[in-house]
C-alpha cells in the first residue's frame, strides 16, 4: 500500500494549503479573545436518533453557569433568535428547566421533556431587538431558578433579521435543517470549537470568505493555468470583496449579508472546480510533515520523522530479566541516540533542488509492508525495518545514504561504534551501530566529520557488553541476517492467515504485523505508538492477547499471562489485605485508580492460557492469587441485598463513590441533578458471572471441590438475578444497570447511558459464557444499529473502532454474517484514511493501521486494542474459536484459513461452501450433522478441514459448549455436549417438538427454545456433566 507523505514544500504550497483550509473551515478565533468560563462542548445524543438534524450532534453544557453570546447587529434593529435543544437524559418535566433571557424580548421558560419529550428535537423562536440601541444583542440561556439540574444544554443558535424571517416565511423547525444558514446574521453550531467564544461579529462572519478569496488571488499569481481559466472571475470577486469590506466598515449589515451570500456562491463555484485539479497536480507538495512509528518486540520504539530529512530516533527498554512491571515508557531510556539524520542519494537531492523543493524527493512516497515489518521510501529506495533481534536496520539497496550521527553518544572502541546509557532505574543499556560494507579505516575518517556515506546501517542494543558483541557477530553478515529477519516476520505472522477478499485479508495482514512489532518479549504490548500512549494496561492488553489467541495465534497470550499474574496489586479493605488487579499501573507504581473489572481480565487471562494452550502447569499458583482478587471484589463491590456487583467507573469515568470523582466530574454521567454513587451494571455482572464459572472450572481441575461448588452456585444465582433485574422485556435488551443515588434511590438506566458501547460489546462477546447468549445478541444489535454504515448517522458519530470486531463475532455465531461483514468492512474502509496527530503535529503514514476511532483520524494509530478485535471478527467469518472448541462458519466471505492453532492442533480450513451443506470433513473423515468439530478430533498435529457436501438434517450450526460426540441413527441424531453455565446451540431445520435433552442418568434436562431466521436457538444450563441432546429427523 502506498501513500503520499506530508512534506515541506516550496512557495506555492502554503498558499494552496491556506486556500483549501480557508474554504473548509470557519475562521480561527483571535488568541486574545477569552472563551466562556465553565462552559464545555461535548458530543451530544442527537447522533443516536434517526432523522435528527446535524446541529443536534454536538452541544454546549454550562456547568452551573449561563451560556451567553453577544452579537453585533444594526443599532435599534429587530431580530428573531432561534434556539435548538435536545434533551438526552431527562424524560420528566422540571428536571432541567432553562430560561431564555434575550435583549428586547420577554423571558421565556424552556422545559424540553415537558414540551417535546426526551431525545426529541425542539426549536424555540424569540422575537428580540437591540433595545438599548448600542449595536449589540445580548443572548443568554440560563438555568431556571426552580430547576433541579442547573446545567443548561444548547445545541444551536441563529440570529435573523425579522424582515428576512417574514419574507422567507421561516419557521423555527425549518431553520434547524440549515436551509437558511447563508442568510442568517449568525449561526452558532454549539459544541464546535468556535461556539465557545461569546462575541459574534460580522468581521468573524465573513472571515472565511476573505481568507478563501485571498488564497485564490495568491494562488493565481503562482499558477498560470488557474490564472488563465479563472482570471476574469477572480477580478470580479476581488471587487465584490472590496465592497464587502466597505459595507462592514459602514456597518450596513443587512446588505452585507445579502452580498456575502452571492460572493460565497461565486467563490464556491470556483473552489469546486479548482480544488480537485490542485490536489491532483500538487499532491506530493500539499503536505507538511509526517511521523511514522515502528516498535520492536525487543523493546525499541522506532520513530521515523520525515521532513526535509529522514530522522530516526529510538526509545529502548532494557531486556526484562524477570516478570517485574515495566508497564510504562518511564522505564525507557529516552532519545537513546538523539536524532540520526539520513538523506538519500545525491541524485535524489539534486532532483529536489532542480524542482525547487525544500525536501528530499527520495523520501516522498512510502510503501508499507505489513508482513516484513518494514517501511520503504520508494523513490529514494530506502528501507526502515525491524529485525528478528534487538536491532533496527536502515538501508538503500541501490543508492547511497548520507548519515549524520551525534558522536557525543558514540565512540569507536575495539572496531565497534558503540555507547551506553543508563535508564532512570540505573539499568545500563549498551548499543552499537554497524555499517554495510564499510571498512574500519574508511569509517574512522568519515566519523571524524560526523557524517557517513553508506548503503545502510544497523542499530542494535543489549543488556551487557558480552551480549552486544554476540549480537554484532549475528548481524554482521548482511545478506544472511536480512534473510533471517524476513523469514522470522513471515513465520511470526502466519498463524490464522486468512484468504479471501482483499479488504478483509489485507486487514488481517496489517493487524498481525501490528501485534508482532508491538508485543514485547517479556509479555507486554504497547496500547498505541503515539502521543505518549505506550502504556500496557491490564484490561486492554488482556483483550488484545485473548483476541489474537481466539484468532488462532496464541503466541502473545503465552507471554502475557505469566507476566500479568506475576504482578498483582496489593489492596486492603477494613484491615484485611488482598491481591487484585487494576486497570492502569502507572510508571511502575500501583496506584489505586481501581476499576472493578481488573480481576475479571486477570481471571480470563489465566483461563484462556489453560484452555487455549492446553497448559495447566501454572494453574495452582495463579488460582491462589485470583482467589484473593475474587474475595476482594466480594467485599468491595458485591451487594448481598441486590445480589449483584457494582462498579464505580463507567467507561473509565468515575462515579461519585470513586475518590477520583471530585477531580473528574463527567457531566454525561449525571442522572437528574446528581451523579450516581455506583451502578450495578450488566457489564460488570456479565463479567463476574463468567469469572465465577472460570474459577469454578479451574478449581475442579485443582481438586478444590468446595471452592468450585461455591463459584458455580454464585454464578447460577447471579444469572437469575441478572435475568430478573437487568433485563428490559419491553425493549428486549439489557439495561445498562441500576444506578444508586446518594439518597439510596435506585434508577434504571438504559444502554444509551454515557454511550457504554465501548465496554459492553466485549462483555457480551469476549467471555466464555454469558448469562443469556441470545439476549447478548439482541443487546449488541441495539447498540450497533446506529453505528453500521447503512445508518445515516454512522459517519457523524465519534465511534470507537474497538467494539466493531466483537460485535462481528457475536453476529457470526448468531448467523448474521452480512451484518458482521458490514461492520468489519466499515473498519477496513476507515483504516485507509490518513490521520493527523495534533500531539506531534504530524500526519501518520501508516495507512491501513487501525485507529482508535472510526470517525476521528487523529488519535492512537496504530492501536492493537482496535486491531485485535477486528482480526478476531474477520477470522470468525470462517472459524469461530472459543474456549471449548472450534466452529466452522459458512459465511461465504472467506476462502481459507491456514495454520489456525487451538491447543496443540493446527487447522487448515477450506471454506468453499458446497450446494448441500450437511457437516464437515476432518482429515478425510466425514462428520455429518455438525459444523462444530467434535473435541476428540482436535488431536495434536495438523488437520485439514472442509465442509461436507451431503444432505444431512438436522445441522448444528454453532455452539459454545464442548461437543463430545455426534451419533446418527435412522430416526434421530444425538449430540453429547458438556460445559459450565448457560450455553447456547443454534440449529438448522429443527422444531421444538423434535428435541429432548437428558443427563447421563437419563433424567430430562430443561432448555429454552427460541425460533430464529438464522437457525433456531437452544439455550441450556450445563454443570460440568455430559448432556445428550436428541433431535428427531424431519
Amino acid at each position: 500500500m502506498k501513500t503520499n507523505q506530508f512534506l515541506k514544500v516550496s512557495l506555492f504550497v502554503p498558499v494552496l494549503v491556506f486556500f483549501i483550509a480557508a474554504l473548509s473551515c470557519s475562521a480561527s478565533q483571535p488568541v486574545q479573545e477569552p472563551k466562556m468560563e465553565h462552559v464545555i462542548s461535548e458530543v451530544g445524543a442527537g447522533y443516536e436518533v434517526l432523522g435528527v438534524p446535524p446541529v443536534m450532534r454536538k452541544v454546549l453544557w454550562g456547568l452551573n453557569v449561563p451560556i451567553q453570546y453577544r452579537a453585533e447587529v444594526e443599532k435599534g434593529g429587530k431580530y428573531v433568535v432561534i434556539f435548538a435543544f435536545f434533551e438526552n437524559y431527562y424524560g420528566r418535566a422540571k428536571q432541567r428547566v432553562m430560561q431564555l433571557n434575550i435583549e428586547g424580548a420577554e423571558k421565556k421558560i424552556v422545559d424540553v421533556p415537558k414540551m417535546v419529550g426526551r431525545k426529541k428535537t425542539l426549536a424555540v423562536d424569540v422575537f428580540a431587538s437591540d433595545a438599548d440601541k448600542n449595536g449589540w444583542l445580548d443572548i443568554s440561556v440560563d438555568p431556571y431558578s426552580k430547576t433541579k439540574d442547573h446545567v443548561p444544554v444548547l445545541a444551536g443558535v441563529w440570529v435573523f433579521d425579522v424582515k428576512d424571517w417574514q419574507a422567507q416565511k421561516m419557521t423555527a423547525e425549518k431553520v434547524l435543517n440549515g436551509n437558511f444558514d447563508s442568510i442568517a446574521y449568525y449561526f452558532v453550531d454549539c459544541g464546535s470549537d468556535e461556539s465557545l467564544y461569546p462575541i459574534l461579529t460580522f468581521k468573524k462572519r465573513i472571515a472565511p470568505i476573505v481568507s478563501g478569496c485571498n488564497g485564490l488571488f495568491e494562488l493565481a499569481k503562482h499558477d498560470k493555468e488557474i490564472s488563465k481559466l479563472y482570471g476574469d472571475k477572480l477580478k470580479k470577486i476581488k471587487i465584490e470583496l472590496k465592497n464587502l469590506k466597505k459595507l462592514l466598515t459602514e456597518k450596513k449589515f443587512k446588505l452585507l449579508i445579502q452580498k456575502f451570500a452571492a460572493t460565497q456562491q461565486s467563490l464556491n463555484q470556483i473552489r469546486d472546480s479548482v480544488k480537485p485539479m490542485l490536489v491532483e497536480k500538487y499532491k506530493p507538495e500539499l503536505q507538511t510533515s509526517a511521523q511514522t512509528h515502528l516498535a520492536s518486540p525487543w523493546g525499541a520504539l522506532v520513530k521515523v520523522r520525515q521532513e526535509d530529512k529522514l530522522k530516526l530516533m529510538l526509545d529502548v527498554l532494557p531486556q526484562a530479566t524477570s516478570l517485574e512491571h515495566k508497564y510504562h515508557p518511564q522505564y525507557a531510556t529516552r532519545d537513546l541516540f538523539g536524532w540520526i539524520e539520513i538523506a538519500t542519494s545525491a541524485e535524489a537531492r539534486n532532483k529536489s533542488t532542480k524542482l525547487c523543493l525544500n525536501y528530499d524527493i527520495g523520501l516522498r512516497d512510502i510503501d508499507y509492508d505489513p508482513l516484513l515489518t518494514k517501511y520503504r521510501y520508494c523513490e529514494g529506495d530506502v528501507d526502515v525495518q525491524i529485525m528478528d533481534k534487538a536491532a533496527v536496520r536502515v538501508w538503500s539497496p541501490k543508492l547511497s545514504l548520507h548519515v549524520k550521527f551525534d558522536l557525543s553518544k558514540l565512540s569507536l572502541t575495539n572496531n565497534l561504534l558503540s555507547g551506553e546509557v543508563k535508564s532512570i532505574h540505573n539499568v545500563t543499556l549498551y548499543y552499537a551501530v554497524i555499517f554495510k560494507d564499510k571498512k574500519i579505516e574508511t569509517l574512522r575518517k568519515e566519523l571524524s566529520t560526523g557524517n557517513v556515506d553508506c548503503n545502510g546501517f544497523t542499530v542494535f542494543w543489549a543488556d551487557s557488553v558480552a551480549d552486544l558483541k554476540l549480537l554484532s557477530k549475528q548481524i554482521a553478515d548482511w545478506k544472511t541476517s536480512q534473510k533471517t529477519a524476513d523469514a522470522w516476520a513471515k513465520n511470526k505472522t502466519k498463524n490464522g492467515r486468512v484468504s479471501g477478499p482483499a479488504k478483509l485479508a489485507n486487514r488481517t495482514d496489517i493487524d498481525k504485523r501490528t501485534f508482532l512489532t508491538m508485543g514485547f518479549q517479556f509479555g507486554g504490548t504497547y496500547a498505541a505508538l503515539d502521543g505518549g500512549y505506550q502504556a500496557i494496561w491490564v484490561r486492554d492488553t488482556t483483550i488484545v492477547n485473548i483476541c489474537t489467541a481466539l484468532s488462532g495465534d496464541p503466541q502473545f497470550l503465552k507471554r502475557w499471562t505469566p507476566y500479568l499474574l506475576a504482578n498483582p496489586t496489593p489492596a486492603e479493605v477494613e484491615g484485611k489485605k488482598y491481591k487484585t488487579f487494576i486497570i492502569a499501573p502507572y510508571a511502575g507504581r500501583h496506584i489505586f485508580k481501581m476499576e472493578d473489572d481488573g480481576p475479571a481480565y486477570a481471571i480470563l487471562s489465566a483461563y484462556a492460557y489453560w484452555k487455549l494452550l492446553g497448559d495447566d502447569s501454572k494453574l495452582a499458583e495463579w488460582y491462589k492469587t485470583l482467589d484473593s482478587a475474587m474475595q476482594f471484589l466480594a467485599v468491595k463491590s458485591y451487594s448481598k441485598k441486590m445480589g449483584l456487583y457494582s462498579e464505580s467507573f463507567i467507561n473509565e469515568a468515575p462515579l461519585k463513590e470513586s475518590p477520583y470523582w471530585k477531580d473528574e466530574k463527567v457531566p454525561g454521567l449525571k442522572i437528574g441533578d446528581d451523579w450516581p454513587m455506583r451502578v450495578y451494571s450488566i457489564y460488570i455482572n456479565n463479567l463476574m458471572y463468567a469469572s465465577h464459572l472460570m474459577m469454578g472450572e479451574m478449581a475442579i481441575a485443582l481438586n478444590k471441590n468446595s471452592k468450585s461448588k461455591k463459584h458455580f452456585e454464585q454464578a447460577e444465582k447471579l444469572a437469575k438475578t441478572i435475568d430478573k433485574k437487568l433485563w428490559n422485556p419491553k425493549e428486549n435488551i439489557y439495561w445498562t444497570g441500576i444506578a444508586v443515588m446518594d439518597d439510596g434511590k435506585e434508577i434504571l438506566v438504559d444502554l444509551t447511558y454515557f454511550d457504554i458501547f465501548l465496554d459492553y460489546a466485549w462483555a457480551f462477546a469476549l467471555y466464555p459464557i454469558t448469562p443469556n447468549a441470545k439476549r447478548s445478541l439482541d443487546s449488541i444489535n441495539f447498540m450497533m444499529n446506529p453505528r453500521l454504515p447503512d445508518s445515516p448517522f454512522s459517519t457523524t458519530k465519534h465511534h470507537t473502532s474497538i467494539p466493531y470486531g466483537y460485535s462481528a463475532c457475536v453476529y457470526t455465531w448468531g448467523g448474521e454474517f452480512k451484518k458482521a461483514k458490514t461492520a468489519l468492512e466499515y473498519l477496513a474502509d476507515a483504516s485507509q484514511r490518513l490521520g493527523y496527530n495534533p500531539t506531534m503535529k504530524a500526519l501518520y503514514a501508516m495507512k491501513g493501521a487501525m485507529f482508535e476511532w472510526t470517525t476521528i483520524f487523529h488519535c492512537h494509530r496504530p492501536q492493537v486494542f482496535s486491531a485485535a478485535p477486528c482480526l478476531y471478527g474477520i477470522v470468525s467469518l470462517g472459524a469461530s474459536v472459543d474456549y471449548n472448541g472450534v466452529n466452522i462458519m459458512p459465511s461465504g466471505y472467506l476462502n481459507r484459513i491456514d495454520d489456525l492453532i487451538f491447543k496443540k492442533s493446527v487447522l487448515n480450513i477450506d471454506l468453499k461452501t458446497p450446494k448441500n451443506l450437511g457437516g464437515i470433513v476432518v482429515d478425510d473423515k466425514e462428520v455429518p450433522y455438525t459444523l462444530r468439530i467434535p473435541s476428540n478430533l482436535l488431536t495434536p498435529g495438523t488437520h485439514q478441514i472442509s465442509f461436507l457436501n451431503k444432505k444431512c438434517q438436522p445441522l448444528l450450526l454453532y455452539t459454545n459448549l464442548e461437543l463430545l460426540d455426534v451419533k446418527d441413527s435412522s430416526e434421530s441424531v444425538e449430540y453429547t455436549i458438556n460445559g459450565y453455565g448457560n450455553g447456547v446451540l443454534r440449529f438448522k431445520n429443527v422444531s421444538r417438538d423434535k428435541i429432548s435433552a437428558t443427563d447421563i442418568s437419563g433424567k430430562p434436562v430443561a432448555f429454552d427454545y427460541i425460533p430464529s431466521p438464522t437457525g433456531d436457538f437452544i439455550q441450556i444450563t450445563t454443570k460440568g456433566k455430559p448432556i445428550t441432546l436428541k433431535i428427531k429427523k424431519q
